[in-house]
Formats: C-alpha cells, structure tokens, sequence
C-alpha cells in the first residue's frame, strides 16, 4: 500500500510529490499537506473532486494545503476539491 511521506502535522506535513499522492489526501481528513513539486493534472482519468469529510450531505475537503511555492497545473473547469470546510489563502492572487 502506498503512504504520504510525513505525519500530517503542522510541523511535519504530509508531503505531496505527485498526483497520486494528491489523491490520496482523500484518506486524511484534518491534516497538513505540502506540495513538494509541480503537478499537472492532464493524465488524470478519475477527475472526481478529492473529498475527505461529510458534513450534512456535503462532501468536503478539510485539511491544510500548503503551495510549498509550486503549482497543480491543469484545472480548466475543473474542481479540485469538492469543497471546503475553510479556505485561506496566504499569497493573494495565486491559488
């Protein structure tokens, strides 16, 4: 089985390297992540929005993304997250 490189703490985040392991943060609700390099999301078959938690009848993505200063690259219309629980963005202009 495959496993993110980290502990999912605000000191250790899990870190993200490739879109299999951004896919997998589906398994980990409520903790950190950091983008470790550059993903494109054009090989992608899936394309269901990442989601880890249910609230309501919403499924959500509730966790901390880190840019880490690299991009997910690929995005026309799509949605990366099936929401969210909160959103902050710490460098305006660039998500």
């Amino acid at each position: 089985m495959a496993y993110l490189y980290g502990s999912g703490t605000k000191e250790t985040p899990y870190q993200i390297w490739s879109l299999e392991d951004l896919i997998m943060m589906e398994d980990y609700a409520g903790c950190y992540f950091v983008l470790k390099s550059d993903i494109d999301l054009a090989s992608w078959q899936d394309r269901n929005p990442i989601t880890n938690y249910t609230e309501g009848e919403d499924s959500l993505f509730k966790g901390n993304l880190d840019g880490g200063n690299f991009r997910i690259l690929g995005l026309q219309g799509l949605s990366l997250f099936g929401g969210f629980i909160r959103i902050r963005n710490k460098r305006p202009g660039v998500i």
